[in-house]
């Protein structure tokens, strides 16, 4: 469970970095500060931008966690076929894995209600 919240966490904390704070990623990327003249507008605001992060980390987490799931399940129905005694740490890893699955649903299903209260509460400021 702990691996699960800090990936998330992880992820998160990128996701509002690339949405509010895009300068900082760009300083380290360009060293060369003379062609930074240019401002570049762009048709999004804030919550747009953290709305479609949110559904991009959704995504790649349920690309990432359903090999994981359908791999264990499979794994798992093995050794129930067979009566191994160590099946339990399988059952744990589909847990896992469709807890993951489900937690990055929620997280695409409700972006645009976390992208509005994050833009709310000032984090963009």
């Amino acid at each position: 469970m702990v691996p699960l919240l800090l990936t998330i966490t992880l992820q998160w904390l990128i996701a509002l970095l690339f949405a509010f704070k895009p300068h900082l990623i760009s300083s380290i990327l360009i060293k060369n500060k003379e062609h930074q003249t240019e401002k570049v507008s762009l048709p999004f605001d804030s919550k747009e931008l953290l709305k479609s992060a949110l559904v991009i980390i959704g995504t790649t987490v349920i690309l990432l966690s359903l090999p994981d799931l359908i791999l264990a399940t499979v794994k798992y129905i093995n050794l129930v076929q067979t009566n191994d005694p160590n099946k339990s740490f399988d059952l744990t890893n589909i847990a896992t894995s469709g807890l993951k699955i489900i937690l990055s649903l929620g997280l695409i299903y409700f972006s645009a209600p976390i992208s509005l209260y994050f833009c709310r509460s000032g984090i963009n400021r």
